[in-house]
């Protein structure tokens, strides 16, 4: 089992410096590391020139590198913050794993997934009749994909291809998973007991990550400049030195020459020797402990609690019943229908929000219901919940279940169905 750790100082907008090897207070789940680290530039071209060194020394004529990060990165260039795709910064021919078909991915050395649930739950290499796709020589592991800090357990791959090298996001969830996985292997590579991940039912640790993805899942940090570089290194059960890996591939990278790999540059004591002079020039000086989140991210997550409360007191005492704000998302709530097999749901996000109905259990919505979808722009945690000029958050509700169900205007008390126009009630006599 081969681990490589890379984090180590970053400059994060506005003017904040952060170590993404020290936990940030308050932010259980570390959203705001890796958030950060996931979509910065500086990360992925020190991740991917480490995984290109080891690709070039493995001398398979199929190898290839798997990289598990978000679909695009956030740079800022120029004052304007630009959106560059994953793939277009990977150094080589790329293509996108095709999760649900394996055989269906062309060759490429480097290949990217950014939904990596499918990875996770596979427990053996699928069998591959097109081409003969063996283990990657690497996988890039930022620990974040585009709908958030889930990524793909450490477990799952080393179980998918245990000789592949993982690259990992340093940051204390990082720390975490590699235990798990360690802790997996000395168990006989059997299941961990509920310890290793906090589920509902262990409540305190589980409720405190829900409370930060609420608060931070979503927010953006920018990367504005950095010092990333290998920052830990486990080989099975061996902590090695960082920097005499890091020293290894900067000194291999420069000697197209040399025939040696770098894993014996680092184990060997005789050829650790032709790199222990330049260890020094690499190691990653520590940063700053913060003292609590940063003020620019703890304004937004305060502006979004007031959101809650204001829309809490708008949904009160609902007629069609209680509205309950879901604890595992972000400015969701949803309500039980009294009568039918549908939670309505009603989502707040920056600047809008979207009331539709969804099924329960083995119920499937009609095809009217199915395209019910209510969406209004203005409002949102950005612009308050109820901005100057726009109907209250309680009123666009009414009115969409007053359109959707007239029947139940008498029995629950939702208001008169709004006028139809001269127009609309033409129609309806046409047809």
């Amino acid at each position: 089992m081969r681990v490589v750790f890379v984090g180590g100082v970053c400059r994060v907008e506005p003017e904040t410096l952060i170590d993404t090897r020290i936990p940030i207070p308050d932010d259980h789940g570390d959203h705001l590391i890796l958030s950060a680290l996931s979509s910065s530039e500086h990360w992925w071209q020190e991740a991917s020139t480490l995984a290109k060194l080891l690709l070039r020394q493995d001398t398979r004529s199929d190898a290839w590198i798997l990289a598990c990060g978000p679909g695009s990165l956030r740079v800022r260039k120029g004052g304007r913050v630009s959106r560059p795709r994953l793939e277009s910064i990977l150094p080589g021919e790329t293509t996108e794993l095709n999760t649900s078909d394996f055989r269906e991915t062309r060759i490429a050395p480097w290949t990217y997934a950014h939904s990596t649930s499918y990875l996770a739950s596979v427990k053996v290499p699928c069998p591959i009749t097109a081409w003969d796709r063996v283990s990657p020589t690497a996988v890039i592991v930022s620990l974040h994909d585009g709908a958030g800090p889930r990524g793909t357990e450490l477990v799952s791959l080393h179980q998918l291809w245990p000789e592949a090298t993982l690259i990992v996001a340093h940051c204390p969830t990082g720390e975490k998973l590699v235990e798990a996985l360690q802790a997996w292997r000395h168990a006989g590579q059997q299941p961990l007991p509920d310890s290793w991940s906090p589920t509902p039912q262990r409540s305190a640790e589980w409720e405190k990550q829900q409370e930060s993805v609420t608060k931070y899942g979503d927010q953006r940090p920018i990367v504005v400049d950095a010092d990333f570089s290998v920052t830990r290194v486990t080989l099975d059960d061996e902590e090695l030195p960082p920097q005499r890996l890091a020293a290894a591939a900067a000194y291999l990278d420069s000697r197209y020459d040399l025939s040696l790999g770098i894993w014996d540059v680092l184990t060997d004591p005789g050829l650790s020797a032709l790199v222990r002079p330049s260890e020094n020039q690499h190691v990653v000086p520590d940063g700053p402990a913060l003292e609590a989140v940063p003020s620019a991210f703890q304004e937004t997550a305060t502006r979004r609690e007031r959101v809650v409360l204001a829309v809490d007191r708008e949904l009160q005492d609902f007629p069609l019943g209680q509205w309950r704000k879901d604890p595992g998302s972000q400015l969701l709530w949803e309500l039980e229908d009294p009568q039918l097999p549908i939670v309505w749901s009603l989502h707040v996000d920056a600047s809008s929000i979207l009331i539709r109905p969804r099924e329960v259990g083995d119920a499937k919505l009609s095809a009217d219901l199915a395209v019910r979808t209510s969406f209004h722009s203005g409002y949102g945690w950005r612009h308050g919940v109820v901005p100057e000029g726009k109907p209250r958050i309680r009123d666009l509700a009414m009115d969409y279940f007053a359109e959707i169900r007239p029947d139940l205007h008498e029995d629950v008390g939702v208001r008169e169905p709004p006028r139809r126009s001269l127009l609309q009630r033409a129609r309806d006599w046409l047809s």
